[in-house]
């Protein structure tokens, strides 16, 4: 048996990304760029525990007994972006994105026969659709290089 004991929940995010271009090297003035895009997000937990017991009866038989469990647990959602960017005059760079995470820590008890194992300090991030990524516009000026 394995049971999972949550001791604490966080809403935190996951690293920015690079989501899509920004382009206004060219431009004379300010451009407002619209961006639309769907990308997945999943998270992948996994627990593996083995165990193995040995006992000599005598010069002649020697038990072992080995145990094993292991669980993977996958949380997959699609975010879907609309954003709208302002990019100065002369500019380019990135829109960068990051994704919203539930991460909750706990902890694990595993019961095999007799024997029960904790492991602590358990980690569980998976995507939270509830709330809206954050973007930021990362532009710099684009410099003109003689030749």
């Amino acid at each position: 048996m394995v049971d999972f004991t949550p001791v604490s929940q966080e809403l935190t995010w996951g690293e920015y990304t690079k989501l899509a271009p920004l382009d206004n090297s060219k431009g004379t003035a300010p451009v407002t760029i619209e961006i639309s895009q769907s990308e997945g997000a999943s998270e992948s937990d996994n627990v593996e525990l083995s165990a193995e017991v040995s006992s000599k009866l005598s010069d002649l038989l020697n038990l072992k007994i080995n145990a094993k469990y292991g669980h993977n647990w996958t949380k997959t959602y699609t975010f879907n972006y609309k954003y709208t960017a302002q990019v100065p005059a002369k500019s380019a760079g990135w829109l960068m994105v990051k994704n919203p995470i539930q991460r909750v820590t706990g902890f694990f008890t595993i019961k095999l026969g007799n024997t029960t194992y904790t492991v602590t300090n358990v980690v569980l991030n998976t995507p939270d659709p509830s709330r809206l990524p954050g973007y930021f516009a990362d532009t710099d000026p684009v410099v003109a290089v003689e030749v």
